[in-house]
C-alpha cells in the first residue's frame, strides 16, 4: 500500500489572518511646518520572538507630509520598530503609539502609527546691533543663533534654503526684511545641505 499526502494551502493558524498591516501616517507640527517640503525616509524592523529578524525585513518607505504608507505581511507575533532615518532636520519626532509594535491575535488587521515631526522657529539676527532684521536689506546677511545650526530663509511663495547665511548679494540675502520667515533645522548626519 502506497500512500499520498497533497497540501491543500489553507493558510492561518485556526486563530484568524496571520498576517497584519502597520499603516503610518506622516504630520508635521510647529510653527515652521508650513515651509518644510519634501518627504521622510522610515524603516520598519521585524522580528520574532527569538529576536531573531523576520523574513523580508527590515524594509523601507518613503513618505511625504501628511501621506501613508503601508507595510503589508507582517506576521503575529512579531515585534516590530519604526524608525525615521531622515526627518528634515525636524526639532523633534514622536510616534504614536510609542516603541515597540507588539503584533499580536488580538491586533487590528491595520496597525495605525503616526509619526510627527515638529519644526520650531528661530528668529534671524542681524550682526552688529542684534536686531532681528533691520539692516539685512543693507546686504548684511542673517546668522543663527547657536552657529553651529542651518538656516532656512522663506518668503512668502517661496522656499529656498542654505547651508547657512546666504551670501552677500544673494538673492534672498534681505528675506528676512521683507516679511520672510527664518526656520531652524538641526543638520541630521544622513542629511546634506
Amino acid at each position: 500500500m502506497v500512500a499520498s499526502l497533497e497540501y491543500a494551502g489553507g493558510g492561518g493558524t485556526g486563530q484568524g489572518d496571520p498576517l497584519r498591516s502597520i499603516r503610518l501616517t506622516k504630520q508635521l507640527a510647529g510653527e515652521a511646518a508650513e515651509a518644510v517640503t519634501g518627504t521622510f525616509t522610515f524603516r520598519l524592523d521585524c522580528a520574532d520572538t527569538a529576536g531573531t529578524a523576520v523574513d523580508g525585513f527590515p524594509r523601507t518607505a518613503v513618505v511625504g507630509a501628511g501621506g501613508t504608507t503601508t507595510f503589508t505581511g507582517v506576521p503575529v507575533g512579531s515585534v516590530c520598530e519604526l524608525t525615521e532615518t531622515d526627518d528634515g532636520g525636524a526639532d523633534r519626532v514622536a510616534f504614536a503609539p510609542a516603541g515597540p509594535i507588539a503584533v499580536t491575535a488580538g491586533s487590528p488587521a491595520t496597525i495605525d502609527v503616526v509619526a510627527t515631526n515638529t519644526f520650531d522657529a528661530v528668529d534671524v539676527v542681524a550682526p552688529g546691533d542684534g536686531s532681528t532684521g533691520a539692516d539685512l536689506d543693507a546686504g548684511t546677511p542673517p546668522r543663527a543663533e547657536p552657529p553651529d545650526e542651518a538656516v532656512r530663509v522663506v518668503a512668502p511663495g517661496d522656499v529656498s534654503s542654505t547651508a547657512g547665511p546666504p551670501p552677500v548679494g544673494t538673492p534672498g540675502a534681505g528675506l528676512a526684511a521683507t516679511g520672510a520667515r527664518c526656520t531652524r533645522h538641526r543638520r541630521s548626519p544622513s542629511r546634506s545641505w
